[in-house]
């Protein structure tokens, strides 16, 4: 989901202390992509800092009627006294914020991301295997613009950044920070800031039209200034990063262009990524159908999605073998033979 605008209120009496969110967010899941025009408004409420309950107002909408709805949302809670705290008493408002939107990169190849190093002013970085997310206005949001502030309680002193600085959110395996990520429950939300504790890999420190130098430079102030803070260290070096990232069976690279600006909501040619991935021949015993194509199956639990006209032969051939070997390319991870992002790359005939 891609969230277009959001509304955030709070109210607070004698006997209450509560929060309602309200998202209107572009619908990008595998049913919508058939769809021209498909948003949602997504609302999520309960007590302050406490487990909150999520739910849709409506889903797969066009923009006009999702937006009435978004609008219609807030303007009800604000008559039933929601909005910003100032002062001694509630101002009668509510504040709609239109989300910041990460820069993305760009897949490459080693050798195009080792060109750009050789012949131009660029930096090499490592490539997490996180929750891309971003801080803004002391608050910590995931890449679609939803608050996940509540989900991280060990960032103390969150609320005393003014600037926004892009990164992401790692626990010491990604399952676990996915974990984290899902869970709603404030005591197990405490439980596992201990258990595993998360830290804020950042990579940028935004200011729009200055080079990323010139942010890069702003960034080091903030190495140290808090214990989960992390800011990534660059370098020239391409194939001495690719090699132990590599080796250790790590995400990637990515590779930057130091005179670029911030490119807000783009996949920017001056950021270019590449990815560790390993490619297999796998067989496959199980098939389920789905809207878009088919879900593969291996006899030990590995799958991977073949959409379009491609799944229409893989279907055939599963019909007639009742089973098929395919090409797979995938992100490999570190003690474990699963697969990560896996993609279905030919019908082994």
């Amino acid at each position: 989901m891609e969230t277009i605008q959001s509304a955030d209120l709070f109210y607070k009496d004698e006997a209450s202390d509560k929060e309602y969110h309200a998202y209107l967010e572009k619908c990008e899941d595998e049913f919508s992509k058939e769809m021209d025009d498909a948003y949602s408004v997504k609302v999520a409420y309960g007590r302050r800092d406490g487990a909150m309950q999520e739910g849709y107002k409506v889903e797969r909408v066009s923009l006009a009627e999702a937006k009435k709805v978004f609008d219609k949302a807030v303007k009800e809670k604000v008559g039933k006294g929601y909005a910003m705290l100032g002062g001694s008493a509630p101002m009668v408002q509510a504040v709609v914020r239109n989300a910041f939107k990460p820069m993305l990169c760009q897949p490459a190849t080693l050798e195009e991301a080792k060109k750009r190093v050789e012949d131009g002013e660029w930096v090499v970085e490592e490539k997490y295997d996180g929750i891309r997310a971003y801080i803004e206005g002391g608050k910590l949001y995931d890449r679609h613009g939803k608050e996940i502030t509540a989900k991280f309680p060990e960032f103390a002193g969150l609320s005393e950044i003014t600037a926004i600085l892009d990164g992401e959110v790692l626990c010491e395996e990604f399952s676990q920070v996915q974990s984290r990520m899902h869970t709603k429950d404030v005591f197990m939300r405490k439980l596992l800031s201990k258990k595993h504790p998360a830290v804020f890999m950042v990579f940028d420190c935004v200011e729009r039209g200055q080079p990323l130098w010139a942010r890069l430079e702003r960034l080091m102030k903030f190495d140290g200034v808090q214990p989960w803070i992390r800011v990534v260290q660059g370098g020239k070096e391409v194939d001495a990063r690719w090699n132990e990232i590599k080796e250790d069976g790590r995400e990637g690279i990515v590779v930057k262009d130091l005179n670029s600006t911030y490119q807000e909501g783009v996949r920017s040619p001056s950021w270019l990524k590449v990815k560790t991935f390993v490619e297999t021949t796998a067989v496959f015993v199980k098939l389920d159908v789905h809207p878009r194509g088919v879900r593969l199956e291996t006899a030990d639990g590995k799958s991977v999605n073949v959409n379009g006209a491609q799944a229409e032969e893989v279907k055939e051939k599963f019909k007639k073998d009742g089973k098929v070997t395919c090409d797979v390319q995938y992100l490999p991870q570190k003690d474990s033979e699963a697969w990560r992002f896996p993609s279905f790359r030919g019908l082994v005939v």
